[in-house]
């Protein structure tokens, strides 16, 4: 809610890639993960105060089999 659009993408793109080297390091395929920036469209709660904002800042994992 703060910054631009294109900067909050940007932002969560760098967060989801953070994840994703995590993971990667840990011995997972880098081909099996996929980084997708959600930006501002699917919060969990209102973007109202600092501490939904900083509730909405997270990386989502989904295991399929």
């Amino acid at each position: 809610d703060l910054g631009t659009p294109a900067v909050n993408m940007s932002i969560g793109l760098r967060r989801a890639e953070a994840a994703k080297a995590y993971l990667v390091e840990k011995g997972v395929a880098p081909e099996r993960i996929q980084t997708v920036s959600k930006g501002k469209t699917e919060p969990l709660v209102p973007n109202s105060n600092e501490e939904n904002r900083r509730k909405n800042r997270r990386v989502k994992i989904v295991i399929i089999e």
